[in-house]
């Protein structure tokens, strides 16, 4: 055997039944601190839902393996339903996070509904290197259709606020992947009620670790 084989059913993610094949590869680079496999990360995401079905019901996930470059190119309007689909049934959470991989690089996504606001925690920030405006305009067309449905927003903002990369720390290496672990586990472990709050606390990590 070289790889193992794992199921989940749809409640997690919202959607059918589906698996996870985690290579003995990907296992081995987790252990030296390697780059994260999509498959890792998803675990982690099960994970996490795991514990704040329990201690945060407030937060929400996208899977991983759904919101995807290659399924923005090959199948955008079903990942912008699924976007849609998520937001709607899952819109009194307060936060909806996605780990998402582009430019073979990983961010972590945080939706927050009731500020209209979403924000890219991204641990390499160059602005001459990533262009993040095609997973913007799928969120974009499937928030449109969540405030046309009438999905809670902040008053007076309709249009979805992308805060692209926010200031977090920055990687060394190829670790983006666990930042994105770090950063999903900061945020569904911290009670923060207010936009204020979340980026005072995010911004204040950020300044202690970078000293």
């Amino acid at each position: 055997a070289t790889d193992i084989l794992g199921e989940h059913d749809g409640k997690p993610f919202l959607g059918p039944t589906n698996y996870i094949v985690v290579d003995f590869k990907d296992l081995f680079d987790l252990s030296r601190l390697r780059a994260v496999d999509t498959s890792l990360l998803k675990c982690y995401s099960l994970l996490s839902w795991q514990w704040c079905l329990k201690h945060a019901p407030e937060v929400a996930f996208l899977d991983p393996q759904v919101v995807t470059v290659t399924n923005l190119q090959n199948d955008r309007q079903g990942m912008v339903n699924y976007i849609y689909d998520t937001l709607w049934s899952r819109r009194d959470k307060e936060y909806i996070m996605c780990a998402y991989n582009q430019y073979a690089h990983w961010i972590l996504l945080v939706i927050t509904p009731k500020w209209s606001t979403c924000h890219y925690l991204n641990s390499r920030i160059d602005k001459n290197a990533y262009d993040w405006t095609p997973i913007q305009l799928a969120i974009d067309e499937a928030w449109a259709q969540y405030v046309q449905r009438g999905g809670l927003r902040k008053t007076g903002h309709d249009t979805l606020i992308h805060k692209k990369d926010f200031p977090v720390k920055q990687q060394i290496g190829d670790q983006c992947g666990f930042h994105v672990c770090h950063n999903m586990r900061l945020l569904y472990r911290e009670k923060v009620k207010t936009l204020a709050e979340f980026e005072a606390m995010m911004n204040t990590y950020y300044a202690t670790v970078m000293m």
